[in-house]
Formats: C-alpha cells, structure tokens, sequence
C-alpha cells in the first residue's frame, strides 16, 4: 500500500499541473475570500456581494491554472481558435458598452475561466491515474464537508474555531435570514458547511457523487467500502441540506447508474426504498410540502417574470455580463433588497445577460469541439446532463457564485469525459496506436512461421 502511495505521489510530483488541479478542487468548500467595494457594487444603496469583484483563497491556484488551459487549449484545438477570439470581442465589446464595464469584464473573465478549466480538467481526468486520484480526493473532500454539515445540523448553530478559518460563517437557527425549515412546528437550521449556502453545500456533494459513480462500477461501489461507504455518507449529507433540487439530482444519478449495470432487481428495490425515505423523512416531508404561497416560491416566480421582461427588452445583446442585478433595480426602483436578487434560472441568467448572439455563440464552439472530438451520448453522459439541467434550472449559483463555478467546472469536465469515444486512448485511438515491442517481435515470428511452411 506505502508503494502504491509512493508511485502515485511522484507520478503527481513529476506533472505540476495535475499536482495544483489536484489541490485547488480538494479546497473547493474553502470560502476565504476578500471583497473590493466600488460604488457600482452597490444596490439601493447597500452593499451586495453578487456585484463586488471578489478575490478567493482558491484563486491563486486556479488563476494560474486558467492562463495555463488558455495556451493549452489554443496549442492544441487550433480548429476552433478563431471562434474563440471572435467569443472572446465580442464580449469585450459588450463590456464596454454596459453602464459598469468593469464588472461586465470581471463576469467575462469568469465565463472564459469556466470554460478553460471545464477543457483542462477534461484532459487531465482522462488519464487513468489522475483520474483514481482525483476522485478519491473529491470524496474526501466531500466527506470532510458533510461531517461539518452534520454537526451542525446537530448543534443547531456553527460549529466555529478553526472552522472559521476555512470559510465557515457564524450563525444559529435564530439567525435573521439563515435558511432553514419548518417541520411539525419546529423551526430546524439547514446546514451550511463552509459554502455560502445549503444549496450549494448540496449542489457539491452532488457533483461528487455524480463524478465517482460515473468512473466506478456497481460491483466495485458494492465490494469496495471506500467507495460504497462514503457514497452513503454523502448522500445522507445531501438530504441535511433540505435542497429539493439536489435530491432530485441524487436520485435521478443513482438511478441511471443502476441501469447501465443492468441490476434492474435493485434497481426495483432502491426505488421502493427511495419511495419510503422520501415519505417517511423530514427531508421528504420538505420536499413534497412546497406550496406557491411559500415566500421563497413567490420571490422565484417574480424574478421569473422579471427575467423574461429583461430578455425581451434586450434580446439580441442581453444587458451585459453580470448586470441582471442592475438591470432589475431599474427596471424596478422601488423594489425591496430581499427581491433584488438573480433570477433562479442559469439558462435564464444567460439569454438574459449574453444575448442569443451571446448564446448563440457559446453553442457552436461547444458543438464544433464535440464535432471534433467524436463525442457520443451516454447514461452516463445523460446523468451529468440531467445534473445540470436540474440544478441550473432551478437556481443560479452555477454562475454567480465561485464555488458554484467550480462545481460547474467538474460536471462539464465528467460530462466531456463521458461522451468521450471508448477507443480512445489520451489524444489517440486505439486502433491506431503502437503495438509493444514483444508485441510486434511475436508478431514477426509468427509471419516468419507462416513462410516457412508456405516454402
């Protein structure tokens, strides 16, 4: 085991990119971060988070590592360059255009980190060492953070100390604003870790879970415990949080992963289990209760409104990247801070910030690398898809939020992955790729043999 540990520490010693990937995603749950305040971070005339450029803890990796993707990707997908320049203008130049340009720039330097990153990861995890690493070291990392989670969904409040150093806020469930719910009258605090939100929290652990089933058998998950045990673990963190669209995620995974074992016996079985855990749990209980009257409910509809107010407005260019806040403050002056917040639609936020020219152009480099790459659909590829389509349609922190980023940044790059050809070896096909030495040296005895015989 000590060997094994040796080999795969110098194989990551000897390539410092992977070394530094490696890092920067076990310290995704890290929440350190610093805020600048220029005055057009300002809304109604308070500070709001969404519109301060903010500098992480985890951006001295991953800066780094996106300059790095960027020549990486240019050096190699040469096809595709001159879309991404073209991108790349025309986001500058909706930049400018904006009433607060610097923060339409700092929010395109996000998308382009998103991408560069999603392609570099993609990379990197198709090879087969890294990829066992990192996904243990995503699962450590996720085990880490649901400890966290349930202590304090025991204690009812942060668990602070060192805690605190890691991005963990102070709160109590009697903290004005903190998310929580309502269960037989009792009001029960919904975990945070250390991410901004439960939400979040959820959307991570989600991510995880989707990543290592996506890399792992069923018989593998059933005979090995480090796979299978913090697998449950995770999960059980999932459902603390009281996220519905992360529970709707985590099932839709498990379920399409038990499929493409073909276990259909137990597939019948955690159904019939999942059934009784949703109609029996508090979680469940949460999740089937939602009514429209609910505050949060009325709060999405309205932004849903609003948002497709402000596309229709501008529907070609959109208003500019990272401007919905603003966009919705004056469209609406009078509107209190708790509703001054994006729209819970990713798919929404973006045809209304980029445009469909925006959106437009996003598509096509992403088709064409697909065209280049003969990626092919999957279950698996359906699952990171279907991951996506749920937590980005029904909130927004895959984009406005930097963990929230980053986890969009490990589903692309498993849902890359997963599309991938299963003939292809690293950058070439197996089909094609050099025979071993004894390979070939038998291969010419063999004919050496045949002639022979045919003298």
């Amino acid at each position: 085991m000590k060997g094994k540990i040796a080999y795969l520490w110098s194989n990551l010693a000897s390539n410092k990119t992977q070394y530094f990937l490696l890092l920067s995603f076990f310290f995704l749950p890290v929440q350190l971060n610093y805020y600048f305040w220029p005055t057009y971070s300002l809304l109604s005339g308070l500070r709001s988070d969404l519109l301060s450029p903010t500098l992480y803890l985890t951006d001295f990796f991953f800066v780094p590592l996106t300059f790095y993707a960027i020549i990486y990707f240019f050096k190699n997908e040469r096809i595709v360059r001159f879309s991404v320049i073209c991108f790349c203008l025309y986001l500058l130049m909706r930049s400018f255009l904006t009433p607060s340009p610097t923060l339409a720039f700092y929010y395109s330097l996000r998308i382009f980190q998103i991408g560069f990153l999603s392609y570099l990861l993609y990379t990197s995890i198709k090879n087969k060492l890294f990829n066992q690493i990192f996904r243990v070291s995503l699962l450590i990392s996720a085990v880490c953070v649901t400890s966290l989670a349930i202590a304090q969904f025991l204690l009812d409040h942060s668990v602070g100390g060192l805690f605190y150093y890691v991005g963990e806020r102070t709160f109590s469930s009697q903290t004005p604003g903190i998310a929580h719910v309502i269960i037989n009258g009792d009001k029960i605090l919904r975990p945070y870790a250390s991410f901004p939100h439960p939400n979040v929290l959820a959307g991570f652990l989600v991510a995880a879970i989707a990543f290592v089933l996506s890399q792992v058998t069923f018989t593998e998950v059933k005979k090995k415990l480090k796979y299978s045990l913090p697998l449950l673990f995770i999960s059980c963190g999932v459902f603390l949080t009281f996220s519905r669209a992360a529970t709707i995620s985590l099932l839709f995974i498990y379920v399409l992963w038990i499929l493409k074992s073909k276990k259909y016996t137990s597939v019948l079985i955690g159904g019939i289990l999942a059934f009784f855990i949703l109609i029996l749990t508090p979680a469940g209980n949460h999740l089937f209760s939602t009514v429209l009257t609910e505050d949060a409910v009325v709060k999405r509809i309205f932004l849903l409104n609003a948002g497709i107010t402000l596309f229709t407005k501008n529907i070609l260019i959109g208003v500019g990247p990272g401007h919905f806040l603003p966009s919705l403050s004056t469209l609406f002056p009078t509107l209190t801070l708790s509703f001054l917040q994006p729209v819970h639609s990713l798919f929404l936020l973006f045809l209304v910030e980029l445009g469909i020219i925006g959106v437009l152009f996003g598509s096509y480099i992403l088709r064409k690398i697909m065209q280049i790459r003969s990626f092919h659909f999957s279950l698996q590829s359906i699952s990171f898809l279907g991951v996506i389509a749920i937590l980005g349609g029904l909130d927004h922190y895959l984009w406005t939020l930097q963990q929230g980023r980053l986890i969009l940044v490990i589903l692309l790059a498993g849902l890359f992955l997963s599309m991938r050809k299963r003939d292809v070896l690293g950058n070439r096909s197996l089909r094609n790729y050099p025979k071993r030495t004894h390979e070939r040296k038998n291969e010419g005895r063999r004919n050496q043999k045949i002639t022979r015989k045919g003298l």
